[in-house]
């Protein structure tokens, strides 16, 4: 996640609280399950 910049696109399996910061981050999140 060091590298995430703000606007990117977020892809993951699902969100999780170890990447709040990445999702603050992001332009977009892309999961393909859950949710927040």
């Amino acid at each position: 996640m060091k590298k995430m910049e703000k606007g990117d696109i977020l892809v993951s399996i699902a969100t999780d609280p170890d990447i709040v910061s990445a999702m603050k981050k992001a332009g977009a999140i892309v999961t393909d399950q859950g949710g927040i």
